[in-house]
């Protein structure tokens, strides 16, 4: 129950006693392997509504949610 709520079913975990109690935590780090992705998308043109967002003003509008 508390993996599932931690999202963390089906991912390889790692146990750590610790004086508090038991640390659980993912093997793999939280952002690993992004700077492999960000090179590779890096490469990629932009649709046109990616490029459309790219674009757009950005505003301080506080009546936008």
């Amino acid at each position: 129950m508390i993996i599932d709520q931690a999202q963390l079913e089906n991912k390889e975990l790692e146990f750590k006693v610790t004086n508090e109690g038991l640390l659980i935590h993912p093997k793999k780090k939280p952002r690993e392997g992004w700077a492999k992705e960000f090179d590779k998308k890096s490469g990629e043109s932009l649709s046109s509504e990616e490029q459309e967002w790219l674009d757009a003003f950005l505003t301080e509008d506080e009546k936008i949610e």
